[in-house]
């Protein structure tokens, strides 16, 4: 299989995730959307609308969109599950997931960005409000779905990650390349970090991409690794603490945005 994809693009990363954790092994085919590669013959032969990821199947059949990417290879490879197996328990997984996929990312991505910038002279502070309104107005509500499990292990569902945290890591991601202050938000930081310690969700992050040290990122990757340690660390204090309910606070050093790029 072949992944077309863009090291900084939220659906690109959440597919990555669902890869690894299905233990899937593809081609890396990069698409620069700095270079506006997207929107090239060669790539809208791939896929017509223009976007990224798309995933060309073996026998030349190309999937587009990452929800239904995703569900083709919960579908197709079933093992590791993403969903539970309780039909109300997965519409809980789903609504943790449609959140960041149907509410934030699609108001924050790249093409409505360009278009605030261009059309209507967003500078970088009123792009980072603009993202900033929409990622805490979601994680406000995932927050408050999160602390109202008490049965909830490390990941927004149970004891492994599901399809929530496929879907919430890239966004969280995202929130700090706006500059969104992740401290509000004890549960999420602590999903992240439990994430974080994952193989299938540290190679899945932008700087662990092919094309990102072909960017010239591996130097920003070495600044930020000691910060992503440290955040990772103090989220799980705190998720400690929250759980033995004593109290004590915790402060989640998250790193800020490396690079001027705002990639969806």
């Amino acid at each position: 299989m072949k992944l077309y994809n863009f090291f900084r693009s939220g659906t690109s990363h959440r597919l990555r995730i669902a890869l690894n954790l299905k233990g899937l092994e593809t081609t890396y085919v990069a698409v620069d959307l700095r270079t506006e590669a997207h929107l090239q013959d060669d790539f809208r032969a791939v896929n017509p609308q223009g976007l990224v990821p798309a995933l060309a199947l073996d026998d030349g059949r190309v999937l587009i969109q990452s929800p239904a990417i995703i569900e083709w290879l919960e579908e197709r490879h079933p093992t590791p599950p993403l969903l539970p197996a309780n039909v109300d328990d997965r519409a809980r997984v789903r609504a943790l997931a449609a959140i960041v996929g149907c509410d934030i990312h699609p108001v924050n991505n790249r093409r409505i960005l360009e278009a605030l910038r261009h059309r209507f002279g967003a500078d970088a502070a009123a792009i980072d409000a603009w993202c900033g309104t929409w990622i805490a107005d979601g994680f406000d509500a995932i927050e408050a779905l999160l602390a109202s499990d008490p049965a909830r292990g490390d990941f927004c569902f149970g004891g492994a990650p599901t399809l929530a945290d496929v879907y919430l890591v890239p966004q969280i991601e995202s929130a700090r390349r706006f500059k969104v202050d992740l401290s509000r938000w004890p549960n999420i930081a602590a999903i992240d970090a439990a994430c974080m310690a994952l193989d299938a969700c540290s190679m899945a992050a932008w700087w662990a991409c092919s094309c990102c040290d072909a960017a010239g990122a591996s130097s920003a990757k070495a600044a930020v690794e000691p910060n992503v340690v440290m955040a990772a660390t103090a989220a799980k204090a705190q998720a400690a603490s929250l759980r033995r309910g004593d109290g004590i606070q915790f402060f989640c050093m998250l790193f800020a945005p490396l690079t001027s790029d705002r990639q969806g």
